[in-house]
């Protein structure tokens, strides 16, 4: 009789378990993947930067809190966890901070990046970035175009209308 009940205890042990197990399943949208990573390669202009700043790489993830990303020669990586199964848009953002604390957006770029299948890599390349939208004096120079010749990209270089290196628009 103890052997018995034993079996059937065992029984709706295990198919007690078997539902929970079932139940706890949910619909791989609603998983977070594990992790998205982004291998960035840096446009060539910001190679060309003033030593005398400091360059950094943020990652904005649908428009959520923005990451600073390690910079390391050439490129720049992050790696995110906690996405859900979907897809999302990733931003890129350069920004470049001189001696006298100033700070400037020299680059940006967007990608979607499908989770649906879980984690991904991204990855930008020169032709990505958008470094011509940067131009915080409007002389028709980009901010990184600037700070690579060595003038300051917030102060125009204009004079009476014209400009000594770029275009004005006064």
């Amino acid at each position: 009789m103890r052997t018995r009940k034993s079996r059937y205890k065992l029984l709706i042990w295990v198919f007690g378990l078997l539902a929970l197990s079932a139940c706890s399943n949910e619909s791989s949208d609603n998983q977070p993947a594990t992790s998205v990573t982004s291998v960035i390669q840096m446009p060539a202009s910001l190679l060309l930067l003033p030593p005398d700043g400091v360059l950094r790489a943020y990652v904005t993830v649908d428009d959520s809190e923005r990451i600073e990303m390690t910079i390391n020669g050439d490129t720049a990586t992050a790696t995110i966890s906690g996405l859900s199964r979907t897809t999302h848009d990733v931003l890129i953002t350069y920004e470049f901070t001189d001696s006298a604390s100033n700070t400037v957006t020299v680059a940006a770029a967007i990608k979607t990046v499908d989770l649906s299948s879980g984690d991904a890599s991204i990855a930008f390349v020169e032709t990505d970035y958008d470094t011509a939208s940067y131009d915080n004096d409007s002389d028709c120079l980009s901010n990184a175009e600037e700070l690579a010749a060595g003038t300051n990209p917030l102060n125009s270089e204009c004079i009476l209308g014209v400009s000594l290196i770029g275009c004005c628009t006064l």
